[in-house]
Order: structure tokens, then sequence, then C-alpha cells
């Protein structure tokens, strides 16, 4: 597990610092080259020391074409398929505005997701998965057993940079757990600033009894 989660680490540095976080690719890249004056090389997220550690991990060559290359390894609203993203995180300082949840964790109660696309379709299939949290997909269900009376709740944002977090107006830390009483259409908030506080998510959670 301490390389899968190297792997998300190489994605959150991404997340948290953008282009700061990567390196010229060793390889050169499958699309740069570390002496072409023109397409220079390729970038990397490294987490570890690949020489001395059998767990690092680096994920690059294509996701930077070029040292002076915009980048493109964040969301950007597209035509393609459908998503909520209406930021171009692509854009200089883009990783500052993310002001989205990555997850949220329930004890007591269970999401009603919907369909999350990562691409266009392949073939005429949908590339998606089903009855997920969608980041911008900001109104769910929250089925609860009858009798529930509390439930707990911990979000987490996708960067962990976020000027704050308010979860039904009371700030709660990055990935912490909280209690929160609930009955039949209740609505929980939990509200997300981005980094540069361009950006607020508000995400609604209506309690429904089952």
């Amino acid at each position: 597990m301490e390389g899968v989660n190297n792997f998300i680490k190489c994605f959150q540095q991404l997340i948290d610092r953008g282009d700061a976080a990567t390196a010229p690719s060793i390889r050169g890249g499958r699309l740069g080259n570390p002496t072409s004056p023109t397409t220079k090389n390729s970038r990397m997220s490294m987490i570890g020391d690949m020489w001395r550690d059998k767990n690092w991990m680096a994920i690059g060559n294509s996701i930077g074409t070029g040292l002076d290359s915009p980048v493109d390894y964040f969301t950007s609203p597209t035509s393609s398929y459908p998503c909520g993203a209406t930021v171009n995180y692509n854009t200089a300082d883009g990783y500052k505005k993310y002001s989205v949840l990555s997850n949220i964790e329930f004890a007591g109660a269970t999401l009603v997701g919907v369909d999350v696309y990562w691409a266009a379709p392949s073939n005429s299939t949908p590339n998606k998965v089903p009855n997920k949290f969608d980041p911008w997909t900001y109104a769910y269900t929250l089925n609860v057993p009858n009798g529930t009376t509390s439930i707990a709740i911990k979000p987490t944002a996708m960067s962990n940079n976020i000027s704050s977090m308010k979860l039904n107006g009371t700030a709660v830390a990055q990935g912490a757990s909280s209690t929160v009483a609930v009955a039949a259409g209740t609505v929980i908030s939990i509200d997300v600033v981005s980094p540069d506080g361009s950006s607020t998510s508000s995400y609604k959670l209506t309690v429904a009894l089952v």
C-alpha cells in the first residue's frame, strides 16, 4: 500500500502546488527532450528517492509537454463529456482555485451518488462510474436509517491549502469527522473556499429516512 499511497501523493502535491511540484523528467519524456531548444523536457511529480526507496513513485512525461508549456494535468470545462467544472484549472495559478471536495465519508448514512465521467465515450460506450461522489455536483441525498438521530461526516477538500471549510456554518479541519443531528428533510451544508479566495463551492446534503 505504500506504493499506492505514494501514487496518490504525487497527484496531491500537483493539486496543492501546481507546476512547482514538478521537476524535469529524467527520461526526457514522450513529448520532450532535455537538450531541445523548442520542446525542452517534460515534467514529473515524484515522491521518494528512486535510488534508495523501493516504493518511490513518479507520474509525468506527457502530463506537461515542456518546461515552458502550460500545465495540462488539471480539470477544465469540457464539451466532450458531462463535467460540472466551470473553472479552467490549467491556467496560471489555476491550482489555487480549487474549492471543491475530493471525498466525503459518512458513518450512519449512505450517499446517493451520481454518474462520474472521466473521458469522452469510447466506441459509443460512456466512460463513467455510477453512484459516486462527484466534486462538481453540489446537491445530494443522504439515506439515513429510520430512528437515527445523528450521523458522522468527514469531508476532505481537494486542495490542502483551502482558505476555509465549514460544515453547517462551523469551521472544520481538513479530513476531520463531525457529528451532525439529523431528521427527515434535514439539509446539511458544506462550504469550501479556494486557496486564493476566488472560488467558493457550496454542497447541500438532504437527509431522507429509509
